[in-house]
């Protein structure tokens, strides 16, 4: 049920002109793809990334409890970092 409010809130967010936004958005769906591997049908990716993003959830131990090796949660994590935008010329 909760999914189809976000829909259109995503649908909404989508549309923005603010490349601020667009931004954020592209990193959100960057490290949920970088998460989904290890999440099965055992929780949403979005959610778990969510609750990283909010300091709710330790993604490193979430990933661990999930199967992911220490290995693995390393390479999430370098992924992670990969998705982070780099600063603008001249900021």
């Amino acid at each position: 049920m909760r999914y189809a409010i976000m829909f259109p809130l995503l649908f909404a967010c989508s549309s923005l002109p603010d490349p601020k936004a667009q931004r954020a958005q592209d990193t959100f769906a960057c490290y949920v793809k970088a998460v989904e591997p290890f999440c099965g049908s055992v929780v949403e990716a979005e959610d778990l990334v969510r609750g990283a993003i909010t300091g709710d959830v330790d993604l490193a131990r979430a990933l661990s409890l999930l199967g992911a090796l220490p290995r693995e949660v390393r390479e999430v994590g370098a992924k992670l970092q990969a998705c982070r935008p780099s600063a603008p010329e001249g900021a």
